[in-house]
This record gives structure tokens, C-alpha cells and sequence, in this order.
């Protein structure tokens, strides 16, 4: 499966949860979203409710924002 895009979601972590999770980025250089994402993978890999590990893009494209104008004096 490849996912066309992405889609936020926040989640609220412990600090220890992040800590071990900046630990592996500093020793793995793996990126803490995406050691999230195959943790999720794996868990619902698990459960049987994902049939194959999901596929992200390299890039991710945001929809651009339009700009403000500036006030006249």
C-alpha cells in the first residue's frame, strides 16, 4: 500500500516515550515521526488489522498559503 499523503493527527507522548525516542534518533538517525509510524505499522501488523507495512513519500507537499498584503499607510 502507498499512501498518497499524509494526514495529521497529534498524539501526546510521555516524556520518557520521547526520550528513548530522541535516543534512537541520535544513535539511528531515524526521524521520530517516522520511528512512530513503523511502531504503528508493527502494532497493527499485529492485531491483523493492516495487511503490509504502509509506504510513505520522501516528500511531503503542504498546500502553499496565501500570502497577506501589506496595510497601506
Amino acid at each position: 500500500m502507498y499512501m498518497d499523503s499524509f494526514i495529521r493527527y497529534n498524539v501526546y507522548l510521555s516524556p520518557q516515550q520521547l526520550q528513548a525516542l530522541q535516543r534512537v534518533y541520535d544513535e539511528e538517525g531515524v526521524k521520530i515521526a517516522e520511528q512512530i509510524r513503523r511502531a504503528l505499522d508493527a502494532f497493527l501488523m499485529k492485531k491483523g488489522q493492516l495487511q503490509e507495512k504502509t509506504r510513505v513519500p520522501f516528500r511531503i507537499e503542504l498546500p502553499s498559503r496565501p500570502t497577506r498584503r501589506k496595510r497601506s499607510k
